[in-house]
């Protein structure tokens, strides 16, 4: 009888990893936003690592590594599942952003932003691409996956956030709406 279920288990757990192998190792999501602000306020909220807690409804807390300007390191908490390691792959900024996630050791997270002016507002492409090399853990994320409302939940909360902030005045260019005369100098009194 144990005999029995002790082949029946190892069937199941052949079986099990047998489909996992199955399913992509590689899968990718994309998802475009228009965001009613100039690119360079999009990259300055995007890139603030620490104060992403403010407005990212899905993270906890934000840990930054020490790390050299432009590769920079941190730990995100989410508010649900498991903390992952970050670190900036590469980047130009104010166009592109890469992103490198790790996560608990079945895997790794690519996350690429692209932005673009579009008039006076800035098009946002962002596409996370999740490489999975165990087939158990690929079950797992085909399960519980939650890549794409992951997704879609950063785009809503960056482009809430942007669309918040008072707008930026290029140098050189004047603010909308009326000027304020010059203060008035009183002549020094004579004497």
């Amino acid at each position: 009888m144990v005999n029995v279920l002790l082949v029946g288990a190892v069937a199941i757990v052949i079986a099990l990893w047998w489909w996992g192998r199955g399913l992509p190792a590689t899968q990718q999501w994309s998802r475009d936003v228009l965001i009613e602000a100039p690119r360079e306020q999009v990259w300055a909220v995007m890139t603030d690592y620490l104060r992403q807690v403010e407005w990212r409804t899905d993270l906890r807390s934000v840990a930054m590594a020490a790390s050299p300007p432009g590769k920079e390191c941190w730990m995100e908490r989410p508010r649900r599942g498991h903390p992952s390691a970050c670190r900036v792959a590469r980047q130009r900024p104010g166009h592109w952003l890469e992103i490198e996630r790790r996560l608990n050791g079945t895997g790794r997270v690519h996350w690429s932003a692209r932005l673009e002016q579009a008039a006076e507002a800035t098009r946002l492409t962002l596409t996370e691409t999740l490489e999975i090399s165990n087939p158990f853990a690929r079950l797992v994320q085909l399960a519980w996956n939650r890549t794409a409302i992951n997704l879609e939940s950063y785009e809503r909360d960056l482009k809430q956030r942007v669309e918040r902030l008072p707008p930026v005045t290029a140098p050189g260019k004047a603010r909308a709406g009326r000027a304020r005369p010059a203060a008035k100098r009183n002549p020094p009194a004579q004497q």
